[in-house]
């Protein structure tokens, strides 16, 4: 048996088939993760936390970008929607820092922000419901 895959991989390699089958799948390999890549930064962001007893909810509609983004908070107490919470969303990354205030809008809470700058944010969403305050914190990556 060992002859024989021997003489297989002799083969392959004397034809070139063993080398540039290799060669693609190394190159397919690479492709493949940037694709990967790409389609992750392509998505929508949605971050989805429960912080004492509510369902928290921030997204996009679109890919988070450098310019202007929709972005959507979702309060929600068991299955009900939570219509009269104070909200404030701090953004900070390595030498920018700003807020934005959500206005509700239907069950939801609306926003656009628009980032000057690409690269990796930190966000502090802070709730208040019944003079009780509550904060989700995530990051993101802007492209």
């Amino acid at each position: 048996m060992k002859k024989v895959l021997t003489l297989i991989t002799i083969g392959l390699l004397s034809t070139g088939l063993y080398a540039n089958e290799k060669m693609d799948h190394s190159t397919n390999m690479k492709n493949n993760s940037q694709r990967g890549m790409l389609h992750g930064q392509n998505k929508p962001y949605h971050h989805m936390d429960t912080i004492n007893g509510y369902k928290v909810m921030l997204s996009s509609k679109g890919p988070l970008k450098k310019s202007m983004n929709n972005l959507t908070v979702v309060i929600m107490k068991g299955k009900i929607p939570i219509k009269d919470s104070d909200i404030n969303i701090e953004f900070t990354s390595s030498d920018k820092i700003f807020n934005v205030t959500p206005l509700l809008k239907g069950n939801s809470y609306k926003t656009d922000v628009k980032f000057d700058m690409a690269g990796h944010w930190m966000y502090k969403l802070n709730f208040k419901i019944n003079d009780n305050s509550h904060v989700m914190k995530g990051t993101m990556n802007i492209r």
